[in-house]
């Protein structure tokens, strides 16, 4: 039997207006960014390991390297904790058990990734550069890990009110 989209809609129709959000359609572009900014560096960074052994080549890195991988591991500690308590703001109203706004939602989670995706790809640049897997792979890999770990989560978000003249005013 066959569903009829004009009354269920699809994932990304425009049920709450246009130029609103849907919670599910924040939940499935946080899925989609996720895996999009987790797979990038992680597969770059098994291709600069690979290369590296198959190739046989000495863990010397260039000043390029060496810069890129200590450029990396300071803004990995020093950023990633600032948008970890930046996102705690933004995501504030689930801490007492209320929704989150889907685009705050998205804000605070895609904030943290991208902070870590920087890292990650400074650091990644410049263990391509050196040609050398040592120092970028270490800060690029715990960037990746730490990504792997703050995944989307569908429980904070909440759907926007569908506003219509035929809805009772809300109870004071």
């Amino acid at each position: 039997m066959a569903q009829n989209v004009a009354t269920t809609g699809p994932v990304w129709s425009h049920a709450a207006g246009p130029g609103v959000r849907t919670a599910s359609q924040a939940v499935a572009l946080a899925w989609i960014s996720w895996g999009v900014m987790l797979l990038t560096p992680a597969i770059w960074g098994l291709a600069i390991a690979m290369r590296s052994s198959f190739l046989g080549q000495p863990a010397e890195a260039s000043w390029v390297g060496w810069g890129a991988g200590v450029l990396a591991a300071a803004w990995l500690a020093i950023a990633t904790p600032t948008m970890l308590i930046l996102r705690g703001y933004v995501l504030r109203a689930a801490w007492s058990g209320r929704p989150v706004d889907p685009d705050s939602y998205l804000r605070g989670l895609v904030g943290v990734w991208l902070t870590l995706e920087a890292g990650a790809v400074v650091a990644l640049i410049g263990a391509t550069v050196s040609g050398s897997a040592w120092p970028g792979l270490l800060p690029a890999m715990l960037a990746v890990l730490a990504l792997s770990a703050i995944r989307p989560d569908a429980s904070a978000v909440a759907e926007p009110p569908v506003l219509s003249f035929d809805s009772p005013a809300p109870a004071r």
